[in-house]
Parts: structure tokens; C-alpha cells; sequence
């Protein structure tokens, strides 16, 4: 794009010195005679965007002419405010329409992002769906509930509201570093002369994070597509804000953008331990109809999601193919492993190279064959062998000379070891070969900060986006003479702002306060009485006491209230609690039905408790998932 303007100079050689004293004065440098250039790529802040002016003289007359590579309705107007500078005609500069800009093109980058990771996402969800339906297939055949298929419901899951929710928080952790130097050098431009250098490390850094064995390829794509969406998201933006000059005092504006993220991130842990989220929730969504939509489709769709990205350790059941037959002595019910045994080598190799096991084992002393068969698997497949437990004579110590030593166990010491020595030792050798298993354990990680960066820093940018943006409006129409429109903005996010402030500030309300003090109450008596079992008899008369409120409670009409009066129900632990429980596992809510599933695991009578979880088994499969854990493992 080009721009030209004409001012009178009977003198050529004066005319000429003083558009060489503008130039040096602005900052520019003197390419050639009369041609002048400063600023860098993506250098979004009005001084420090790349653009070259050349001073010629004829005629009486002498001529500026500016160019850039820009094609947005900013950079002609960038252009003419560039020629005003060397004329000596600065126009003054706006700190609220710089950050407003800033504010929308910082919430384009995270949207750009966010839309690429989706894209990318998808491919991890679709695999991850294939793992865990065969790992659920299996682990019901094996524990005889084919009845509750929940691998069949895995199967039918949608995949895009799986895929959205991760992609919304990696699209965060790569956006956000790069949204906020570009604001930053919206304010001072010697950083944002640096932004073609921040995109260009971000390019090299964000694949380095984001490749793990197993998903190479997406991890890569995700690593160079994301920081160029989020840089585009925010130039173009950026660039319809055509009047956002910089602004008087940048030292301060940035200072004060740097202390809003500081105090966000100094605020993150505290807003953890008083889960300031959780109350937010309780508070906020749940009680209106949109609320409830938010948390229903998050709560139905986050099993997958959560499966796709956490570490195998984390899941509530693992499944362990073996090489050969169980081996002897080695622990499986604490970890809540499911081992699968092969007879033969074929069959093994088979097994092995499909989907649904979080590591292997290799029993050498039940099976001649397992080190021939798990150096056949490292050749076809070395990052799924390499995951494995050994319970090795010295044969498959020479076929991964490279494992961790941990990863090995002798059959003597499971068959003749004490406990205080096999359990410690194998326990070891597990946690060994999950790292080694699992394949997407960087990406995983790199989720879970991503998770932590949205919840503790995005609703504080976002909030104060809100706030500039409602700024910049009311400015707008203030400065086309809408002063009673401008007003009438002001006044509507005022009191947005402050109805949603008072909302979350109010006292919580009697009945939801009893009933978390009751499940406290409750909770801390169970505690006691596991060390002293002469206090169970102090729970059952606190549970009697307290039970009539809390059925009265299980039927309330809103949702926060019958939440916790399951956990309360699950914390009494009375058996009369159990057929309320049984009715709540009906509710149209689903977060009350998985609440009131939990609850009913941490009841101590088997029969009943398998009575009231089978039909819970058929539900969606945040709900089941529960009821299947609890049918397995007894929670106190």
C-alpha cells in the first residue's frame, strides 16, 4: 500500500537536510538518499510496524511518499499518521483504543488457536476412543458385567465435543504467551519489534512441547499451526482498529498489564484450594437453564476427553496383556490391573500390537518364548514393547539393555520375597513401565497446564477484555456526540458487572451451608473411627440425626442442593441412606446422578451395593463409569 503527500519547498538542499532531520528524529534509518525505513514484521504497534518513506523534491514541491505490505483499513491510516510525524503533525495517541485492540485481537488469537487445535485434536480423540472401548470390552468380559457394555457407548460417543474441550486448552497454551507480548508491544514499541522473533521461537518451541512417541505427526502439526492461527487471529483483528494510536504514558499501561497477569497467576493456587471454581458452578450455572446446559455438556462430554490426555496411572483401571501365564506373587488389585495372559507366541504378538494395553509383562520364567516374542515386538513395534515389566531369568535384561533397571523383577522374588519386599519392589517396576508406556505422556502434561493456564488466567483476561471493550465503545459514542447511548452502555455493564459481583459474593444459602457442614461433620467422624473403631457408633448416631434432612433434601428442586445432599448421604454412611441414593441415581440431572453413584461406593454392604449400582451402569458413561468403579473397589 502506498501513500503520498505534497508540501511546498522553494529550496531544494534545505528541504532535503530537514526531511533527513525528521527521518533521524522518528527513528528512522537512511537506507538510500532520500529513502528511509524502520520497524520490523508483525510489528503491531504503530512504531514499530515495517514501512519505508522516501523523501524526493521537484518542481518547487517536495513529495512523501510511504509504503507497507499491509492490506487491512488500518494501514492506510497508519500510513497518513506517519506522514503527519515527519511533517511535525503528531496525532495524539489513545491508550483505550490500544488496549481495546489489544483486548479483541488477544481473544481472535486464543479463537484461531483453539479452532486449529480442534482440527487436530480429533485424529488423538478417535484413537483414544478406539483404546479405551477395547480396554472397557475386555475388562467387562473379564469381570463378567457384559451387561453394562459401557465399550459400546464409547464407541458411539461423539467425537468433536470430545475433541473441543482439549482444544480450547491447548489452543490457550499456545495463544496466550504470544497474546500477551503483542499487547505488551502495543504499548512499548521496542517489544513489539521483537514479535517476528517471539513467533519464530514459539514455532520451534510449541512442536518441541507438544511430540510425543505416537503422535509425531499431529503433535507437529499442532507445535507450527497453532502460534501462526493465533498470530494471524490477532493481526487481523488488530488491524480494524485504525485509530489505535499509541499511547501516552506506555510505561504505565504496561506496567499495569504485566500486574493483571501477575496477580492471576500469584492468585491461581488459592483459587484452587478454595475452589473458587467449584463455587462458581454451584453458584452461578447451576439454577438457570443456560448454566445447567454448560455444566450437562461438560459433564457428558469430558470422560472421553479426560481419557485422551491423562496418563494411564490416572485411569481407574489398567489392563495388562502378558506374555505367558500369570505370573506368580505379582500385585495386581492395588493398582486395579486387569492381566490378561497368552499361551503362546503368536497369539501374544497377536494381542500386542492392537489396541487396549496400557504396558505388558514379559513372565520369562512361565514362558520360554516371551524374550524371543518381545524382541520380534520391538522390531515391529519399539515404542509399544518398551513399555513392559520383565519377570525375566536374564534374557530379555539383553534384549532391552536400554530399559530402566526398575522395569526388571526376579520369579524368585515374587515367589519367595516377603511382602514388605515384592510389593515395594513390583510396585516400582509398574510405575517404570507406565513412563514407558505411555505414548502420549509429554502431550498429556502439556494438557494438564494448558487446563490450569484457561481456568486461572483466561477468565481474568477475559474480564478485563470486557471491560475495555465496553470502554472503547462508550468512548466511540461519546466522541460522535452519542453521550446519552454512551451513558446507557456504561450504565448496562455496570450493572452486569455488579449483578454477577454480588452474585458471587452473597453468603451461601442456609440449607447448601448445613448440608456441607453435615458431609464435613460426617467425613471427619469416619476418620476418627478408622483409627479408633469405638467412634463407628458416634457415626451412626450423627447419620440418625441428620438422615430426615437429608431425604427432604434429595427431592429439592434445584440441582446444588440435591448435590449435596448425596454427598451428605454417602458421608452418613446409614443404611437407610442407600434406597435415597437409589432414587437420586434416577434424576435428570446428570452431575446428581453421578454424585449420588459415588456416594453409593462408599457403602460397606456388598449385596446392596451392587443391587443399587447395576442400573446406574447404563447410564451416560460419566455416570457408569462410576457405578462400574464402585461395583469393583470399595471406597471408605
Amino acid at each position: 500500500m502506498r501513500v503520498t503527500r505534497e508540501e511546498p519547498a522553494p529550496d531544494r538542499e534545505t528541504w532535503e537536510r530537514q526531511a533527513r532531520e525528521a527521518a533521524a528524529r522518528l527513528e528512522y534509518r537512511e537506507v538510500s538518499p532520500g529513502r528511509f525505513r524502520k520497524g520490523s514484521w508483525l510489528g503491531f504497534h504503530p512504531d514499530a510496524a515495517r514501512l519505508t518513506v522516501a523523501a524526493t523534491w521537484a518542481d518547487g514541491k517536495g513529495t512523501w511518499e510511504a509504503r507497507s505490505c499491509g492490506f487491512l483499513p488500518r494501514s492506510r491510516a497508519l500510513l497518513r499518521g506517519r506522514l503527519d510525524e515527519l511533517q511535525g503533525k503528531p496525532s495524539p495517541g489513545s491508550a483505550l483504543q490500544t488496549l481495546a485492540a489489544a483486548a479483541a485481537g488477544s481473544l481472535a488469537a486464543w479463537i484461531f488457536a483453539a479452532a486449529t487445535m480442534f482440527i487436530l485434536a480429533l485424529p488423538l480423540v478417535r484413537e483414544a476412543k478406539i483404546d479405551w472401548a477395547a480396554r472397557q470390552e475386555r475388562f467387562e468380559i473379564r469381570l463378567d458385567t457384559a451387561r453394562a457394555p459401557i465399550a459400546e457407548r464409547v464407541r458411539a460417543a461423539p467425537e468433536w465435543p470430545a475433541a473441543f474441550i482439549p482444544a480450547v486448552s491447548f489452543g490457550f497454551l499456545v495463544a496466550v504467551p504470544i497474546i500477551l507480548w503483542f499487547a505488551a508491544g502495543e504499548l512499548l514499541s521496542p517489544l513489539s519489534r521483537l514479535n517476528a522473533v517471539i513467533l519464530a521461537v514459539a514455532l520451534v518451541a510449541s512442536p518441541a512441547a507438544f511430540i510425543a512417541p505416537g503422535v509425531a505427526w499431529p503433535g507437529l502439526l499442532a507445535g507450527l499451526a497453532a502460534p501462526l492461527a493465533a498470530a494471524a487471529g490477532y493481526a487481523a483483528v488488530r488491524g480494524l482498529f485504525r485509530d489505535a494510536s499509541p499511547p501516552a504514558r506506555p510505561l504505565a499501561w504496561a506496567g499495569a498489564l504485566a500486574g493483571l497477569v501477575a496477580v492471576a497467576a500469584a492468585f491461581a493456587p488459592l483459587l484452587r484450594q478454595i475452589d473458587v471454581y467449584t463455587t462458581i458452578r454451584d453458584r452461578v450455572l447451576l439454577g438457570n437453564p443456560a448454566g445447567e446446559s454448560i455444566a450437562t455438556f461438560y459433564y457428558r462430554h469430558t470422560p472421553l476427553s479426560a481419557y485422551a490426555v491423562r496418563p494411564p496411572a490416572l485411569n481407574p483401571r489398567t489392563v495388562a496383556l502378558v506374555a505367558g501365564p500369570l505370573p506368580f506373587g505379582f500385585p495386581s488389585s492395588p493398582r486395579h490391573i486387569l492381566m490378561i495372559p497368552t499361551l503362546s507366541r503368536e497369539e501374544f504378538l497377536r494381542e500386542a500390537r492392537g489396541p487396549g494395553w496400557t504396558f505388558l509383562i514379559y513372565n520369562e520364567h512361565g514362558a520360554a518364548w516371551a524374550a524371543e516374542a518381545a524382541a520380534e515386538l520391538k522390531r515391529t513395534h519399539p515404542g509399544r514393547a518398551a513399555g513392559f515389566v520383565g519377570v525375566s531369568e536374564g534374557g530379555l535384561e539383553k534384549v532391552f539393555p536400554e530399559a530402566d533397571p526398575r522395569q526388571f523383577v526376579t520369579a524368585a522374588l515374587l515367589r519367595d520375597g516377603t511382602s514388605l519386599e515384592r510389593k515395594p519392589r513390583s510396585y516400582a517396576a509398574i510405575d517404570a513401565a507406565w513412563a514407558k508406556a505411555d505414548r502420549r505422556r509429554q502431550l498429556r502434561n502439556v494438557a494438564g497446564a494448558a487446563t490450569s493456564l484457561s481456568i486461572f488466567l483466561g477468565p481474568p483476561l477475559l474480564a478485563g477484555a470486557f471491560v475495555l471493550w465496553t470502554a472503547a465503545l462508550v468512548a466511540a459514542l461519546r466522541g460522535r456526540g452519542l453521550k446519552r447511548a454512551a451513558g446507557a452502555v456504561a450504565v448496562l455493564a455496570a450493572l452486569l458487572v455488579t449483578a454477577g459481583v454480588l452474585k458471587l459474593a452473597r453468603p451461601e444459602p442456609e440449607l447448601q451451608r448445613k448440608l456441607r457442614d453435615e458431609r464435613e461433620k460426617c467425613d471427619t467422624i469416619r476418620t476418627l473411627a478408622q483409627q479408633d473403631g469405638k467412634r463407628w457408633m458416634e457415626l451412626k448416631l450423627e447419620a440418625e440425626r441428620v438422615l430426615p434432612d437429608l431425604k427432604s433434601a434429595a427431592k429439592h428442586p434445584e440441582i446444588s442442593v440435591r448435590v449435596l445432599a448425596a454427598d451428605a448421604l454417602g458421608a452418613c454412611g446409614h443404611a437407610d441412606a442407600m434406597p435415597v441414593l437409589g432414587e437420586m441415581t434416577r434424576d435428570p440431572s446428570i452431575l446428581v446422578r453421578y454424585r449420588a453413584t459415588d456416594a453409593l461406593a462408599r457403602f460397606t454392604d456388598t449385596r446392596k451395593r451392587i443391587w443399587y449400582l447395576s442400573e446406574p451402569q447404563n447410564d451416560e458413561i460419566y455416570v457408569a463409569e462410576s457405578a462400574l468403579a464402585g461395583l469393583i473397589d470399595y471406597r471408605p
